[in-house]
C-alpha cells in the first residue's frame, strides 16, 4: 500500500488501519455522492430504473430493514438513484408508509450490529516516524473507531425509534400525566367530577 511519508515528519505518528478498515474507507469513498443521484458508481447501459413497481418497492425496503443506507442500497445493480427513490416517496403514500416501517425495523437491525462491532476486535497500526526517519509499528484495536461504529448508530436508532432507544423517559402513566408536584408534600389529585384536590404525602 502506498504510504504517503514525504510530508510526514519525524517523531510524528500515523494511524493505519487493516483491510476491514480499508475496505470500509473505500465503501464510503464510493458511495460519495452528487447532489441528486445518491451514487457515483457508473450507470448501466441500460439506465436506472425510473419506474415505481412494487417488487423494486419491496427489494429496497427489505435492504433498508437490515440496516443499511439508503446511499449503499442505492448503489445495488437494478436500483434506482436516490432522486427517483425520493420522487416515489412523494408520489405513492403507500411506499412512504412502506420505507418509514422499514427504517423503524432498520432501529432494531442496528442494535444488533452494536452488539457485533462490541465484541469483534478491529486491529490497526499505528506507524511512528522516528527521528532517524525510521518507522515504528504497533498493532492495537482500534476502540475510537469501534466507539464512532457503535455511537453513530446509537444516535440514530434513538431517532429512528425513540420511544424504545431515546434517552428521555416518558413521564406519563398509561398515556396521562402523572400528578403535578405541590409545595409542602401534597400532590394535585383530579377527581372524577374534574375538581383538583391536595391530598397529603405520607
Amino acid at each position: 500500500m502506498k504510504k504517503h511519508s514525504d510530508n510526514i515528519k519525524p517523531g510524528s505518528k500515523v494511524s493505519e488501519n487493516t483491510s476491514q478498515t480499508l475496505d470500509s474507507a473505500k465503501d464510503m469513498q464510493s458511495a460519495s455522492l452528487d447532489a441528486g443521484n445518491l451514487t457515483d458508481k457508473p450507470r448501466h447501459p441500460g439506465g436506472r430504473p425510473t419506474d415505481y413497481t412494487q417488487e423494486l418497492a419491496d427489494t429496497m425496503c427489505a435492504e433498508l430493514s437490515q440496516g443499511r443506507s439508503l446511499r449503499s442500497v442505492c448503489q445495488d445493480d437494478g436500483m434506482p438513484s436516490g432522486k427517483t427513490f425520493f420522487s416515489w416517496l412523494r408520489t405513492y403514500p403507500e411506499f412512504l408508509k412502506q420505507y418509514e416501517a422499514a427504517k423503524q425495523e432498520s432501529a432494531d437491525a442496528m442494535a444488533e450490529d452494536t452488539l457485533f462491532i462490541a465484541d469483534t476486535p478491529l486491529e490497526g497500526e499505528e506507524i511512528t516516524i522516528k527521528p532517524d526517519g525510521s518507522k515504528e509499528v504497533k498493532k492495537s484495536d482500534m476502540l475510537g473507531h469501534r466507539r464512532l461504529q457503535v455511537d453513530t448508530r446509537k444516535w440514530l436508532m434513538s431517532k429512528m425509534k425513540p420511544k424504545k432507544y431515546g434517552d428521555k423517559l416518558d413521564m406519563t402513566t398509561n398515556g396521562k400525566d402523572l400528578p403535578t408536584p405541590i409545595l409542602g408534600g401534597a400532590s394535585a389529585v383530579r377527581t372524577d367530577d374534574s375538581s383538583t384536590e391536595a391530598s397529603e404525602t405520607p
